[in-house]
């Protein structure tokens, strides 16, 4: 989470259940939150060894390579409320966007990309795609599937974005006109307990999280500062932070 989300308890990253003075890396289950509800994800881990730390970095990079290589080659979006966006879209080869291919209109000015929350967004010009702005964008995080194989879509209507069914992505042109599948209901969050009182912390650990790689990377605690009792650690490269939130929950 950035800064301003701290005194708030925000974040987009949790751990599933309260910390009972553990460390963050010895929290073995974290959780994300899709603008619904709080996700269990297996993917996210954080660690307090630089080695693994740069390691699973290094294979998850290769990875992101490998699936964007294997990404379709050309995409097609049907959205009648965004007539200018409709039709194929090109992916730029050898490019990526938080992890992830980025398509291109071929005749029109949409860009389909993967936003630092992890949901596919479609804009109306490129420099949006640095912002995480679009017009179009996937209901919920897309947890490593490809845009043809998202089932919901939104679009950003009348200042507020609302559900928009006719909305489809497919990877086959001739699948252009197909219907969309109905969306699982989705589940409650976990409610937590009170908070606990933490133990000493590792100064440096590193975390893991495909679906939002924007707080991925290397983690320093921070000098002089606690919060329930426990330290803040501040992103290397960016501006997230990882911390107990007052309901003894980690987020960043």
């Amino acid at each position: 989470t950035k800064e301003a989300d701290v005194s708030k308890n925000l974040g987009l990253i949790q751990c599933s259940k309260p910390l009972k003075g553990r460390c963050p890396h010895e929290v073995e289950d974290w959780q994300f939150a899709d603008g619904n509800a709080w996700r269990a994800d297996k993917g996210i881990r954080v660690t307090a060894q630089r080695d693994e730390g740069s390691r699973a970095l290094a294979d998850q990079e290769s990875e992101a390579k490998r699936r964007a290589v294997a990404a379709p080659d050309q995409l097609w979006i049907k959205a009648p409320s965004k007539p200018t966006l409709e039709g194929e879209y090109s992916k730029i080869s050898g490019r990526l966007e938080r992890g992830q291919a980025i398509w291109q209109q071929v005749d029109g000015p949409g860009w389909l990309y993967s936003t630092a929350g992890g949901r596919w967004f479609v804009a109306d010009r490129e420099d949006a795609v640095t912002h995480c702005g679009g017009v179009i964008a996937s209901t919920t995080p897309h947890q490593g599937c490809y845009p043809q194989e998202t089932e919901q879509w939104q679009h950003y209507h009348d200042g507020a974005w609302q559900a928009a069914p006719a909305i489809l992505v497919v990877a086959d042109k001739e699948c252009f006109s197909g219907s969309m599948v109905q969306q699982p209901e989705q589940e409650e969050p976990e409610d937590v307990p009170a908070p606990v009182v933490a133990v000493t912390m590792p100064s440096n650990v590193w975390v893991f999280a495909p679906d939002t790689p924007v707080l991925e990377g290397e983690y320093v605690q921070q000098k002089n500062r606690v919060m329930q009792g426990q330290p803040v650690w501040i992103q290397s490269s960016g501006e997230a932070l990882l911390f107990n939130m007052q309901e003894e929950v980690a987020a960043s």
